[in-house]
Order: structure tokens, then sequence, then C-alpha cells
């Protein structure tokens, strides 16, 4: 048995897979990534296929997020204590250690019109749309030069956007332009892009546009909810 054995990744063929990252984080903009080298490549009949992880950058955009409205505004939010965006730590996962929100779920209390569970009375609905009006006043005031997700390196800035747009329905595999933009117009070109993309790639599913479209569950009965999906 040889002392030293090649890792399990060089199972098939030996190749450069720190090659194979930069290549890889290229694809994604430059976001950096991981590949063991102790995994086994899956096989087919023809092909072998080797499994590649890419720092959530989501999730560090949303721990940045928290700071930055924590820092800057007085809207209430959790507190970020550490967060990891990759798995290259001791716990194995990308992570967020965050203060706990007091309070109880709204969907223990807001229920759907078809719920035979009682229901939050009017007012306290009032209620909770104004404060929600109020916060979103708030994010309305916190401008920034250029349109895409916040990110903290030493400063907060803004870099690659995560909207939904660009990020539900696996289009984060997409080779598209994800800013930062520097215009609404280019913004929107891009989400029109990204969804020409989803078209021709990309397996297309209900809601896969996130379009507006009524669920049963909001109306009382099916003649209400006929008429409000009618076109």
């Amino acid at each position: 048995m040889s002392p030293n054995p090649k890792p399990e990744i060089f199972t098939y063929a030996d190749f450069d897979h720190q090659a194979l990252c930069i290549r890889a984080s290229a694809l994604r903009q430059g976001v950096s990534c991981a590949c063991d080298p102790d995994q086994r490549p899956a096989s087919g009949s023809f092909n072998w296929a080797i499994f590649i992880s890419f720092e959530d950058r989501l999730l560090a955009s949303e721990a940045a997020t928290l700071r930055y409205l924590r820092a800057f505004s007085d809207i209430p939010v959790l507190e970020a204590y550490d967060y990891c965006a990759s798995s290259d730590n001791d716990i194995g996962i990308p992570f967020i250690f965050m203060s706990e929100a007091p309070g109880r779920p709204l969907s223990n209390f807001w229920r759907s019109a078809s719920s035979p569970q009682p229901d939050l009375e009017t007012p306290g609905k009032a209620k909770i749309l104004s404060q929600l009006g109020g916060i979103t006043w708030k994010l309305s005031q916190l401008r920034f030069d250029k349109i895409g997700s916040l990110f903290e390196d030493g400063c907060f800035e803004i870099k690659e956007c995560l909207s939904r747009g660009h990020m539900l329905y696996e289009r984060y595999y997409l080779e598209i332009l994800r800013g930062p933009f520097t215009s609404e117009a280019k913004f929107y070109d891009s989400l029109v892009s990204t969804s020409l993309e989803h078209v021709e790639i990309l397996q297309l599913l209900y809601h896969c546009f996130v379009a507006p479209v009524p669920s049963r569950d909001d109306y009382q009965s099916s003649i209400q909810y006929e008429s409000a999906v009618e076109i």
C-alpha cells in the first residue's frame, strides 16, 4: 500500500483542482469557492463529476444588512454576533449567530381567510400594517449610489445584486450581469435578461417569475378567487 495515497478526488484522473476553482469562481463574478479533495467523484456511464461549494453570498449580505441597519437606523433588528459565509470553519456549514427576537410568530394569529381557527381582529391588523409602513418608510431613507446587495469587508459597500429575481429557482447558476447597477434601467434590463435565460436554460415551474398570482387561501369562496385570477 502506498504511504501517501492520492486524494479521492483524483480517482478517475489527475487534474489541477485549484485551477478548477479559479475557473468556477470567475464564472460567478469572483465569488470564492472550495473543492474538497477528499470527495469521491460521482460517476455515470460516460462522465464523472465533482462538487464545488461556493461561499454563501446571500448569508453574508443578510448579516451585513443586519449590522448596517443596527448601526445607521433605529429599525428594530436582530444583532448579528458572528457569521461565516463558507463551510471553511469548525462547524462545517455557513452560519449566523444572532440574538432572538421577542414576541411570537404573526402566522399564529393572522390566519388565511379559509382557516377554521380564529383570525386576528381588524384593529390588530391595522396596527401591524401601520408599523410595517413605518419601517418601510425608514428603509426608503437609506440611500446608496448603486443598486445591489450590501456586504461588509472592513466597511459597508454595495456589490453584486442578490435580489429574488436574480437568485430564485436556481438562477444563481446563470451567467448573467449581476451588478452592482448604476441605474434603474440597467437593473431592470438585467432582470429581463435573467428571465429570458431562465426560459432557455432552466426548468419552468409554477410562480417561477414571482408573479403576483393570488392564493386560494386568501379568499373565502371559489367565486371570489376565480374572479381575482381571471385574465
